[in-house]
């Protein structure tokens, strides 16, 4: 098992806003939640963590990106909003 690593799940603004769809916003918000819970069991260098984004333009896509080429432990349990 390495010591570094991270896992990154990509949530939705469905998650943390009201959306017309229930079902869809339930399981991400389900994910996104289980995303934070384990973010409690991983190694001191590790990290877990959700980005959310709202509609993806070109532009998001490049936040996202960046997002995660930035990221590091100190990521490690938050929800990251971009786009709205």
């Amino acid at each position: 098992i390495t010591e570094y690593g991270q896992i990154i799940s990509i949530s939705s603004i469905a998650a943390n806003l009201a959306i017309n769809d229930i079902h869809y916003s339930a399981v991400k918000a389900a994910v996104q939640a289980c995303v934070k819970s384990l973010s409690l069991y991983v190694k001191e260098n590790q990290s877990i963590f959700s980005i959310s984004p709202g509609t993806i333009f070109e532009e998001t896509k490049h936040t996202i990106a960046q997002t995660i080429i930035d990221s590091d432990k100190t990521y490690n349990g938050k929800v990251i909003e971009i786009g709205y």
